[in-house]
């Protein structure tokens, strides 16, 4: 029923486009695809903007902005679906008729209470609606040696004028006096038409090493790796660690665990970064000189 152009407000004011449409109604599966693939992410990107609408619906589109509610726009879409074909056209002709489209809001409550306008759909004109109102609401009683002599146009303009009726593309509608019920106070989707929803975050893989700041290694028990790769995990030095003496510090506790494998000497992975742990608070407490030679003193 609708298509909204969905656009990453982030990197629009970057300088970039980043745009999709959205088809609705939608599902939350639908609205996660389209933000990751236009590289909304709920953290570094998070708000967006509608850049542009389709929509079959006549007159619609001029009437929605760029910052609805994506979850407002699927409930009204939802609505709008649900409706007959003449309804649609009822519909369309309300939205020239100008009640209650100031909104979203009311454009959903609206399209839920056609009942109170009365459309005609053979009447374009005053002189459509002044034939009728004659001929077929018999308002007037006219001699038929009359009729060519009355003023069809200037009597059906003043019907308008008294129904404060409008004529559409769909021909004329007027307010038949119904009372217009709010169903939608506007505080609150529904949760079935909720579906604004960032894309999941990618699972965390397990963390190899973590720097507190350079020449400083963070507490290793902190980052069990799953079963053995905690061991081969400690023998790339990370890119981000460029001092020399915590490069040499890593080398040793590297040094560490390929003697406890040669001593086939395997204690269990906690066990070993407990030692870990220790050896490296030890080593922060000695001059950086003298760091690499007596963590292999201690171990030997």
């Amino acid at each position: 029923m609708i298509k909204a152009c969905i656009t990453n407000l982030g990197k629009y004011n970057e300088g970039e486009l980043c745009g999709e449409y959205l088809g609705l109604p939608a599902t939350k599966g639908d609205v996660q695809d389209l933000l990751s693939y236009i590289g909304i992410d709920g953290s570094i990107y998070e708000e967006y903007i509608i850049t542009d609408y389709e929509t079959g619906i006549a007159g619609l589109s001029r009437l929605l902005g760029e910052y609805e509610s994506i979850d407002e726009l699927n409930y009204l879409a939802a609505v709008l679906a649900d409706l007959d074909e003449w309804e649609l056209e009822k519909f369309e002709a309300a939205l020239e008729y100008g009640d209650y489209t100031s909104s979203v809001e009311q454009l959903i409550n609206l399209a839920q209470n056609l009942d109170c306008y009365d459309l005609y759909p053979d009447i374009m004109n005053h002189q459509d609606l002044g034939i009728y109102y004659v001929n077929e609401m018999e308002t007037l009683s006219i001699p038929e040696q009359l009729e060519d002599y009355i003023d069809y146009e200037a009597y059906g303009r003043d019907m308008s004028i008294n129904d404060d009726g409008a004529f559409t593309k769909n021909g004329y509608m007027v307010d038949n006096g119904d009372i217009f019920i709010e169903h939608y106070k506007g505080w609150h989707v529904p949760d079935d038409y909720r579906i604004f929803t960032y894309p999941d975050q990618p699972k965390i893989m397990p963390v190899k090493y973590q720097l507190e700041a350079p020449g400083k290694l963070a507490s290793l028990s902190n980052f069990v790796c799953e079963k053995e790769e905690s061991m081969s995990a400690l023998e790339t030095i990370p890119p981000r660690l460029e001092n020399k003496h915590a490069k040499e510090s890593v080398s040793d506790i590297i040094d560490v665990l390929e003697h406890l494998e040669k001593a086939k000497r395997k204690p269990p992975i906690m066990e070993t970064l407990k030692r870990l742990d220790a050896q490296i608070a030890q080593t922060k407490q000695a001059p950086a000189h003298e760091q690499p030679r007596r963590a292999m003193q201690e171990e030997r």
